[in-house]
């Protein structure tokens, strides 16, 4: 009996699934250089969402399966989604042998079941498949492989690959391969299943490993391709050798652009949630550079909005701009924005907090900060019902939609809102948008505030205490990994500030000119905020998880207090 399904999408069902896992999506720059003219072709399928991530960065996807029945469902499945893949249900050595061309190969979680069966001809045949510049991701879970690969990193003239280890292939195994298919390793992932831990080698040099890359392991993960219970290897081959990557490219692009007598080199490197590729580079001269990428349309926004206001604190508040990174290049590389900027000295609020009497004046410089930046151009605003709607409204429109049964919470905190600002004249003011503790950079020696990193949440009409406000939360998130809908909550609730917290919140709220009583109505609003531009921007993303701690229970007990 044949059973059709039913279009669980609507109209542009195979949209709706991609926008899901926008991230993953961008991971396949970080691995690999997607083609949206090229082809792909996936070993084996498994259950794995990769087919999915693949076919919005390539025009055509093969996904091979050897279980026939397994293979007429995922084939229907990508059929009823309109994506561009062909499920293919044949002997392995048939798919290999055939004279198509593939922009990238993925040997899907895992070489190692591959190897067992096939060993170096597998990478033989994926060699004559690629097209020139085209690269094979091969991923599997190999605690023994990694451990290999440590070994003869750290000491290559004794090193020895151990023997295959319960059909796992070690080190040499997976070196043997590639170089008997002329194929060279350009990329080498460590992935452990925390994510705490993950390191990336590029080549096979004699180097110790220097880049650690979270993003690449949550993203193989996610889409399955990695298992959780070994430590994994993710290694990037292709014709060409180490150096032929868009970061690498990028990486002379700046060394040109920028006339250095040394390309720079990355030191540190991950994959930040909103689809940008942050990387610390060395510079000649002994110089460090934070670079970032973005991979994402919702990063190349932040990014162009931290230039706007970095821009207007050049022209209209030098000695702020001061305290921001400088920048040395900007621009876009093969359609990718990019920026590259000095790296600050100091160190973080966050690794000084332990102090007590550090804390204190890290709150002290924080309000030294806020003093001049909210003054900068000050302007106040009549709160009408019109200014209500502009501010507030696409935020609860956003949180609306995953509201479920308790809209009238929703509505009610909407409510007390308008009540507690209408008919005052607010201030709009400069803000940062995201000032916690690990973006102030102090001198360890005597605390003085050495810079003011991630503007890309900055603003000229922010609205009044939520710099402070975003300060003192994060202080309390860092110490207790606590949700912000919770310490939002508590800090309603008069159970989270300390004393001197309280009066550094009155003394800034009296120069800014807000009363006591908007203390809490701008509470709400900047949870409202947080919650409905994290919502709106990265749904994709968000697990139910986040999305009940941060909203949904703290939306319970919020439209208590204000009732």
């Amino acid at each position: 009996m044949s059973h059709e399904w039913a279009h669980p999408f609507g109209a542009e069902g195979a949209e709706t699934v991609l926008s899901m896992f926008r991230p993953q999506r961008y991971a396949w720059t970080l691995l690999c250089e997607p083609n949206p003219t090229g082809r792909a072709l996936l070993v084996p399928a498994r259950w794995s969402i990769a087919p999915l991530v693949l076919a919005d960065q390539f025009a055509e996807v093969v996904v091979w399966e050897s279980e026939p029945r397994r293979a007429g469902v995922l084939g229907r499945f990508f059929k009823r989604l309109g994506v561009p893949v062909n499920v293919v249900s044949a002997p392995l050595d048939t798919l290999l042998d055939h004279n198509g061309r593939y922009r990238l190969v993925v040997l899907e979680d895992s070489y190692a079941q591959l190897s067992r069966t096939h060993g170096s001809g597998v990478a033989r045949s994926v060699s004559r498949l690629l097209e020139p510049g085209g690269q094979c991701l091969v991923v599997t879970g190999n605690r023994w492989g990694w451990d290999n690969i440590k070994r003869a990193l750290t000491f290559p003239k004794r090193a020895r690959a151990l023997a295959d280890v319960g059909g796992l292939p070690s080190l040499g195994g997976l070196r043997r391969a590639l170089r008997d298919a002329s194929l060279a390793a350009q990329r080498v992932y460590g992935l452990y299943p925390d994510h705490r831990d993950t390191e990336e080698m590029l080549g096979w040099n004699r180097s110790l490993p220097l880049h650690r890359n979270r993003g690449a392991a949550r993203i193989l993960d996610r889409l399955g391709l990695v298992k959780w219970v070994h430590h994994g290897l993710a290694v990037v081959a292709g014709h060409d050798t180490a150096g032929s990557s868009f970061i690498d490219g990028l990486l002379r692009h700046l060394r040109e652009s920028l006339a250095l007598n040394a390309t720079p080199e990355i030191s540190d490197c991950r994959f930040q949630e909103i689809g940008a590729l942050l990387a610390f580079v060395r510079l000649p001269g002994n110089r460090e550079g934070v670079l970032r990428v973005a991979l994402s349309k919702l990063a190349q926004v932040r990014m162009e909005r931290a230039g706007d206001i970095l821009e207007a604190l050049r022209t209209r508040a030098p000695e702020l701009y001061a305290l921001a990174p400088p920048q040395l290049a900007a621009g876009v590389f093969h359609g990718r924005t990019y920026t590259l900027e000095a790296k600050l000295p100091g160190v973080t609020a966050a690794s000084l907090m332990v102090n007590p009497q550090a804390t204190r004046r890290i709150l002290e410089s924080t309000l030294e900060l806020l003093a001049s930046l909210n003054q900068v151009e000050r302007r106040s605003h009549h709160v009408d019902q019109g200014f209500v709607e502009r501010r507030l409204g696409p935020w609860f429109a956003t949180m609306q939609r995953y509201v479920g049964g308790c809209s009238d919470r929703l509505e009610k905190i909407y409510g007390h809102l308008t009540h507690a600002f209408r008919g005052l004249d607010l201030p709009l003011v400069w803000a940062h948008g995201d000032l916690n503790v690990d973006n102030m950079l102090l001198d360890p020696r005597d605390l003085t505030l050495t810079g003011v990193i991630d503007w890309d949440h900055g603003t000229r009409e922010g609205l009044p205490l939520h710099d402070l406000l975003h300060f003192l939360l994060s202080v309390r998130r860092l110490s207790g990994d606590r949700p912000i809908g919770d310490v939002v909550v508590s800090a309603m609730e008069g159970r989270l500030f300390e004393p001197h917290e309280r009066a550094a919140l009155t003394r800034h709220g009296t120069m800014l000119g807000i009363p006591e009583s908007l203390r809490t109505p701008l509470l709400i609003t900047y949870w409202a905020q947080h919650v409905g531009e994290q919502l709106d921007e990265a749904a994709g993303q968000l697990t139910e998880s986040w999305i009940d701690n941060n909203f949904r229970i703290p939306l319970e007990r919020i439209g208590g207090l204000v009732g």
